[in-house]
Formats: structure tokens, sequence, C-alpha cells
């Protein structure tokens, strides 16, 4: 009962504390010449809902590997996704990150111009054509010496599902040399997919050492698998000894 009402607290604060930023704060930063002040708020944002996420709803989050994350310089952090909170997360670590986001997102009212303003990169997903605009994508990374944050598996997957990765990571750091990081986490066993309940406990975040160059496609995505997938089953039985995977 306790975790229940700790849920709903939560669950209250996160959603209404977006919905108060974005319309009072981040549409009108939005306008702004510059996104710094913009960022600068959406970063403040996340720090408290993953405050409130520890004192409301119980889960702590620890990271792993904090040392593995290029500085200066573009990067392709690869990350496995099964909440909402994992890509907060992400961004609360690198908050000059982009992301890739589909054309459609660029015309809904106010949510296309904080993603413009954020530098997000739109992509034609599932026209046949996004393979031609990586190069390009990943030019942009490079210059910026920027991350690129990219959910490897194309969307959310549930805590105990195993899901074969998009190869779009391998053919990004293909183009133009960037270094390619996974991160691995146990994000969906506190914050389960289609629940409101947050199941209190540590939310481990791993991130691994940049993947060796000049590899084949078929190694390249093997370590990707082994790191991402593997890494954070590892996650999970850390929490949960009994967890296991759906094969």
């Amino acid at each position: 009962m306790i975790k229940f009402f700790r849920s709903i607290l939560f669950n209250t604060y996160f959603y209404g504390s977006i919905l108060i930023v974005v319309i009072f704060f981040l549409t009108p930063l939005s306008y702004l010449r510059s996104p710094r002040l913009m960022r600068k708020y959406l970063l403040k944002l996340i720090n408290s809902e993953i405050y409130m996420l520890e004192k409301l709803g119980g889960i702590k989050v620890v990271e792993i590997g904090l040392e593995n994350i290029p500085k200066d310089t573009g990067f392709i952090l690869a990350s496995k996704h099964m909440s909402n909170i994992d890509a907060l997360i992400m961004y609360r670590r690198c908050p000059n990150l982009t992301a890739l986001s589909k054309k459609s997102l660029f015309q809904v009212p106010f949510i296309g111009n904080i993603l413009r303003k954020m530098e997000v990169l739109s992509i034609n997903r599932g026209s046949g054509t996004a393979h031609k605009e990586t190069p390009q994508l990943a030019r942009t990374v490079k210059e910026r010496k920027i991350p690129l944050l990219i959910f490897a598996e194309g969307t959310r997957i549930k805590m105990n599902v195993r899901s074969k990765l998009k190869s779009g990571i391998y053919f990004i750091q293909e183009k133009i040399d960037l270094p390619v990081i996974i991160a691995a986490h146990n994000a969906g066993q506190h914050w389960v997919k289609n629940t409101m309940i947050k199941e209190p406990g540590t939310l481990y975040v791993e991130y691994y050492p940049p993947i060796p160059k000049n590899l084949t496609k078929k190694k390249f995505m093997d370590i990707a698998a082994e790191h991402m997938v593997m890494g954070s089953e590892k996650l999970m039985k850390k929490s949960n000894p009994d967890f296991k995977f759906e094969t």
C-alpha cells in the first residue's frame, strides 16, 4: 500500500512538473536565438525528476563506468530503452546530447520548436531512405563534438524481453570515425512498462568502454548486444537473482 501511494505521488509530480515546465519555460525559451537557457531549464527539470524518483519512489540511481564516457568529442551513446526515465538519466549525464526523432514530430506545435532548438536530428524512419541520411548525421555529431543518443532496439522494450539490435549504430560509426559507448541498465525493473507502480531499489546504469574500431558488422553487433542486452541482464540479476529473460 505504501508503494502504491508513493508511486501516485511521484507520478503526479513527474507528469505535472513536465507539463508546467514545457508550457511556461521550455516553449517560450525555444524562441530565443540560443538554446543554452532552454537546455539549462531542461536539465533542472530532469535533476528534480531524478531527485524525486529517489525521495518519493524509493529508487536510487547508481552509474558505473563514467570514466568510459568521452570528453570534448562527438560519440554515439547507444542505450537500452525500457522506460521513461532512462533517456532522462542519459541527458543528465550528457546535457549537450542530441538524438534522432521522426520528422513528423517536428510538425507538432511547440514540441517541434523545442526539438529544433535542442538540435535534435530528424530522420525518415521507415521510409527506406534513412540509411542515406546517416553520413550527414554522423558528420553533424562529429563537427559539433556532441553525443548522439540512440536506442538501438528501435523502441521501448519490456524488461524481460531480448530484442535484436538495429544496425544503425554500426553504419553511422562506419561512415565517420565516432566512438560507440554502450549503456546497459535495469530501469525496466523499477519503472515497469505499462504500469504506474514504481518498484523501489537501485537503478544501475553501466557505461562500457568504446567498441573497438574496424570490426566487421557481425563482430560489432555481437559486442554491442553482449554489452547492452547481456549487460542489462547482469544488472537485473544483480537486483533480483531470480530474474530471467524471455527467450
